[in-house]
């Protein structure tokens, strides 16, 4: 081997060890979502909810109010990393929501 190829194989190394998410998405062909768009996205949120918030407040109305603080959980809400493998809402003691359902009641039974 020469010279050229171990530098290949060493960078090839160095970057499985230190991105093994982006090693997957290369291999699988599909790149996740940049990062930088998504907070690029939270900060024009939050400025276009910071504008209507302030706009609610000068004009004392409390529907802009109420839309500028649901824009700016949301644009917050983008700055939160997606975590792997996230299956959706959970129940409050962390388990299946499904199990916290009562079972269904007969026709006719008295309570």
């Amino acid at each position: 081997m020469n010279r050229f190829e171990n530098s290949l194989e060493a960078l090839e190394e160095h970057m499985r060890r230190s991105d093994p998410g982006l090693v997957r998405a290369l291999r699988t062909g599909t790149l996740p979502e940049s990062r930088h768009r998504r907070h690029l996205l939270a900060w024009l949120l939050l400025a276009g909810s910071l504008a209507v918030l302030v706009s609610g407040l000068l004009i004392g109305h409390g529907l802009l109010l109420a839309t500028g603080l649901v824009a700016a959980g949301l644009g917050a809400h983008l700055f939160e990393r997606p975590e792997d493998g996230d299956s959706g809402p959970v129940g409050p003691a962390g388990g299946d929501r499904e199990a916290d359902v009562p079972p269904p009641r007969r026709p006719g039974a008295r309570h």
